[in-house]
């Protein structure tokens, strides 16, 4: 699969926000079938999906040395023929953050690609210091968690994390890029990778909350901005053509009385 050049499709993003009519607005939380994938889960030493189904996902060290991730499913929506994803906006919550004895590290963001099923893969792991370059993965934005994220206080105000104005602009443009080769119904799976790998030791990690969470707004939640472009020149040429026309039977009109 040849890699996603999201740098380019921002532009694109960019340039269809000023070329777009009207725009519409779909809230999407993640599919229950979110989950988190450890290097060392419970003592063992494969990578293994864990905790789906469960309200939260652990994102840092666990079992040192091994790492834990989360892994969010989000289900492509069904676009009218010439609609584009002009902004999208991920929000979560942090239940809690714990840095530790060797220092919380951060999380980054990346977008993988869409699947016909939700389900969320081992495979799917990554961790470490230096950016996933596998095709399937697109970073979206570094240190999207860090230890000065906020944790939440309370379960419907938050306070909230989102994605970085930039990090809105390359979810857009990632979303398109998915929607384009798989088409809506598939599911796209966000992914929060953490910054180091093998972990230290010490209890460091950050707690996301999941849609299985109990509250409305606790749940990972994508907000997406589409629009549909300008009509065709061709559409524009005859709108000023009967336009003109139109004008010009009411001077002449007007002239004759």
């Amino acid at each position: 699969m040849k890699k996603i050049n999201i740098a380019s499709l921002s532009l694109v993003v960019l340039f269809a926000v000023g070329l777009t009519t009207s725009a519409a607005v779909i809230s999407e939380n993640s599919n229950p079938a979110d989950s988190a994938i450890s290097t060392n889960a419970h003592g063992t030493d494969p990578t293994t999906v864990y905790d789906t189904g469960n309200y939260a996902n652990r994102v840092g060290e666990y079992f040192a040395p091994g790492v834990s991730i989360s892994v969010l499913p989000f289900q492509l929506p069904t676009l009218a023929a010439g609609e584009v994803f002009t902004n999208a906006v991920l929000q979560l919550q942090l239940l809690g953050l714990d840095n530790g004895d060797s220092g919380l590290a951060n999380v980054d963001l990346y977008g993988l690609s869409a699947r016909a099923s939700s389900t969320v893969l081992a495979s799917d792991f990554y961790a470490g210091a230096t950016p996933d370059l596998s095709a399937n993965a697109t970073l979206l934005q570094a240190n999207f968690l860090t230890p000065a994220s906020p944790v939440r206080t309370d379960p419907n105000t938050g306070p909230f994390v989102t994605t970085s104005t930039q990090g809105d602009i390359s979810l857009a443009a990632f979303l398109n890029a998915q929607y384009a080769i798989s088409g809506p119904g598939s599911y796209v799976f966000l992914r929060l990778s953490y910054d180091q790998n093998p972990a230290l030791a010490g209890n460091d990690s950050y707690t996301v909350l999941t849609d299985d969470a109990g509250g409305a707004n606790e749940k990972p939640l994508l907000t997406l901005t589409t629009a549909a472009p300008i009509p065709e020149p061709s559409s524009f040429a005859f709108l000023l053509t009967g336009l003109g026309a139109g004008a010009m039977g009411l001077y002449r009109k007007r002239r004759a009385t």
